[in-house]
């Protein structure tokens, strides 16, 4: 009966230890699940998936039309502009024509005035 007895306490340890291997198992296992429960959760359905990415298709293409519409808003200010430029050359050039044509006397007198100033002679008034 001793010999029974001694053999019982000496797998005592080993006893322990599986049990707390099956814990340990258990506690793993228990995790494991949760984390795939909760990721199952948290995963959005296949329709929020598609509406999300219908979505950002629709923005997308909201976003090109954008950037072409003002592609061609600043194609047409450069135009606008050039042509702006062109014709204020013009006005400049009949204005040198029509000075040009002033007797010298006249045109003498405004510029000592400061009422005439040449364009491009760099005065003070437009």
């Amino acid at each position: 009966m001793l010999a029974q007895s001694a053999s019982a306490f000496s797998s005592i340890p080993a006893t322990i230890a599986a049990w707390l291997a099956c814990l340990f198992f258990t506690a793993a296992l228990y995790n494991a699940l949760s984390t795939a429960v909760r990721g199952m959760k948290d995963r959005p359905s296949p329709a929020e998936v598609q509406a999300n990415s219908d979505k950002t298709f629709a923005t997308r293409q909201q976003i090109d039309e954008l950037e072409e519409r003002i592609e061609d808003q600043r194609k047409a200010s450069e135009v606008s502009r050039a042509r702006l430029y062109h014709q204020i050359d013009e006005v400049r050039k009949e204005l040198d024509t029509k000075i040009d044509g002033m007797p010298d006397r006249i045109i003498a007198r405004l510029s000592n005035l400061g009422v005439l100033v040449r364009p491009g002679s760099g005065g003070n008034h437009p």
